[in-house]
């Protein structure tokens, strides 16, 4: 579908509205709890978090890719496919540690109750969604 709107509007349009969805569907992960709905809260988000990025993967690469010359067009694709591994790599170590530091110190100072590691479980993942809200709104910004 992107592929018919992309001549339309342009890529701007759709990559900042998949980085708005995106970002939507992480807001709306904030309220995860210990014990959630799954349908309610990590399905919705999931499929939400899931059209948001298949349009900015796809806007992505067929931007990237065009007006390459047909010989060149493989090293290309390699070229964009290499720096999305390399920076989902880069971006899950970030916000991994992000979130596991934060469960451990959330831990450490609150770790009475029977509840206190399932709610550090869910305590470090809402606050490294924080930084993954603002590069995901910071992507919007047109230069």
């Amino acid at each position: 579908m992107s592929s018919i709107v992309l001549p339309r509007v342009g890529p701007r349009v759709l990559i900042a509205s998949g980085t708005l969805v995106g970002a939507g569907a992480m807001v709306y992960l904030t309220q995860l709890t210990v014990t959630p709905s799954y349908t309610a809260v990590i399905l919705a988000a999931a499929i939400v978090l899931g059209l948001g990025f298949g349009i900015i993967f796809a806007v992505t690469i067929n931007t990237a890719i065009a007006g390459v010359r047909p010989q060149d067009a493989g090293v290309a694709w390699a070229l964009v496919n290499t720096t999305q591994q390399v920076g989902g790599s880069i971006g899950l170590s970030a916000l991994s540690t992000v979130a596991l530091t934060t469960t451990a110190s959330y831990l450490a100072t609150r770790h009475t109750g029977p509840l206190a590691p399932a709610t550090a479980a869910t305590h470090g993942p809402s606050r490294s969604r924080r930084p993954r809200r603002f590069l995901s709104l910071s992507a919007t910004v047109r230069r």
